[in-house]
């Protein structure tokens, strides 16, 4: 099994069938958002224990920081800006084509 039907079968929850019927842009954008989700359930995460952290902390930091900080970015900016990436080069490849 490659990788690509591991994360259709695991993170999309896609069935054979399902995933054998879908072009390429249709899985990357499905895997997007699977990423997407993910993302956000990581960042929800951090804040939950930033909030958790804040009151034994010496200095006081805004949540905001501590959960840029506890996960190195935003990874929802990252998908995004990831996603808004592939769709101008597909864009691209259209009007050159």
């Amino acid at each position: 099994m490659q990788n690509e039907e591991l994360h259709a079968y695991g993170l999309c929850g896609l069935k054979p069938e399902e995933f054998d019927r879908l072009t390429l842009p249709e899985y990357q954008s499905l895997l997007e958002a699977a990423y997407w989700k993910e993302a956000r359930q990581i960042k929800l995460l951090a804040s939950a224990l930033a909030h958790l952290l804040s009151p034994y902390l010496e200095h006081p930091t805004p949540i905001p920081f501590l959960v840029d900080d506890l996960l190195g970015g935003d990874p929802v900016a990252e998908v995004e800006r990831t996603r808004t990436l592939r769709l101008a080069a597909y864009r691209d490849a259209e009007e050159h084509s």
